[in-house]
């Protein structure tokens, strides 16, 4: 069924705690914003601007794309990690642009990372320096910080970034993000179905 456009609503305790796991000691998401001024919203229309247009944020709402997140399950309020499977690719790219559009919120809040330069990518030095060259740089290195520390936190072996790994590999972010950080080797060529890509 995938995702239900619907207006401004309350975090969800599964999105709380994957913003927490990432943003638990910033002021920017303390327990009354989680609960009082931050609103998700999904949308029907590609949003305009990032990588993948999978998001953005402003004015207190984090709006989510649904034609761009075509394989998340129905995500609402109501959702925990109790009730929800949390390493399925599609929920894990939901909750991965919920990370990175927070990053921004984040930004915002510190006055940090604020250069507007589409720069995604980032290397070991950066990443280990917290030396990023513009917004971009460093959200996507905290919704890659989430999907690792995500699995750590909760999971008990690797997480498949690739929803239909036959022929329509559906991925979090950008593969090659993982590959510069963990050298995780892929197989397969031209003539195969691409292969699974998985942290470890």
């Amino acid at each position: 069924m995938g995702l239900t456009i619907h207006g401004p609503r309350r975090v969800s305790q599964l999105e709380k705690d994957a913003i927490r796991l990432v943003f638990g000691d910033s002021d920017s998401f303390s327990d009354a914003k989680l609960r009082d001024t931050v609103r998700i919203q999904v949308v029907n229309e590609v949003i305009v601007g990032g990588e993948n247009s999978r998001g953005r944020q402003e004015n207190g709402k984090i709006f989510i794309s649904k034609k761009m997140n075509p394989e998340a399950d129905d995500l609402d309020h109501s959702n925990t990690r109790a009730n929800t499977n949390i390493f399925t690719p599609g929920n894990l790219q939901y909750l991965n642009t919920l990370i990175h559009e927070a990053a921004h919120w984040w930004e915002r809040d510190n006055n940090k990372f604020t250069t507007r330069i589409g720069v995604y990518g980032f290397d070991y030095d950066e990443l280990r320096d917290l030396d990023f060259r513009c917004k971009e740089q460093h959200a996507s290195a905290a919704g890659t910080w989430f999907v690792i520390g995500w699995q750590l936190e909760y999971g008990s072996g690797n997480v498949n970034l690739t929803s239909r790994p036959r022929y329509l590999p559906e991925v979090v972010g950008t593969v090659d993000r993982y590959e510069e950080i963990d050298n995780i080797p892929q197989t397969g060529g031209s003539t195969s179905p691409p292969a699974g890509r998985w942290v470890t």
